[in-house]
């Protein structure tokens, strides 16, 4: 079971994440009150250690911001779906919100795909676990959304997704990580992937 852990912000919680198991760290490039700047990303960066995947997450980037932020040291660029990403040099990750039309949407997609809730990344809204379930029965794919130590393994049962990712649902309070909780989601998809 792949498991990110998306928003960090300090060294302290990507040291949590990857001592805790953690196969990929995200860091959110798109406004948030997860938003790390260019500036300060290369500093959380040289905190992850290889094999855990660096991810640069972004709605639609700009050239500037991409281009920045390539050169910064990321493995994976995570984007919506139907932005543009042709010329990338890197691994590409598209996020699709869940909705009725999931299986056509994800079936025009190459390779991993992240589904998250309806409303998109960081509202902490589960998707349609049925409907997330059909459509990761034919390819891999991340589930995000709504996820907590608390329905993590129940949400793998389920699914049976390729990852999982979570953001807000390891937080303290918006924005600000709660090191226990992290500890406990990976713990719990660790258990739930078995």
């Amino acid at each position: 079971m792949k498991i990110k852990i998306c928003g960090l912000r300090r060294v302290s919680d990507i040291e949590t994440a990857v001592d805790a198991g953690a196969s990929a760290i995200g860091f959110v490039f798109a406004r948030s009150p997860r938003q790390v700047s260019v500036e300060e990303v290369g500093r959380l960066l040289a905190a992850v250690p290889p094999p855990v995947l660096k991810v640069a997450v972004f709605r639609r980037p700009e050239a500037a911001l991409l281009a920045a932020v390539v050169a910064a040291g990321v493995d994976v660029i995570q984007a919506d779906d139907g932005w543009d990403s042709g010329g990338l040099t890197l691994p590409f990750l598209p996020a699709l919100s869940d909705g009725p039309d999931l299986a056509s949407r994800v079936a025009d997609i190459p390779g991993i795909c992240l589904v998250d809730g309806a409303r998109g990344g960081g509202a902490g809204v589960l998707p349609d676990l049925a409907r997330v379930a059909s459509v990761a029965a034919t390819r891999r794919l991340v589930l995000a959304g709504g996820l907590t130590p608390e329905n993590v393994a129940e949400a793998i049962a389920l699914v049976r997704p390729w990852g999982v990712d979570v953001s807000s649902g390891v937080e303290a309070s918006r924005g600000r990580k709660d090191p226990e909780r992290i500890r406990a989601f990976i713990q719990a998809a660790q258990t739930g992937g078995r």
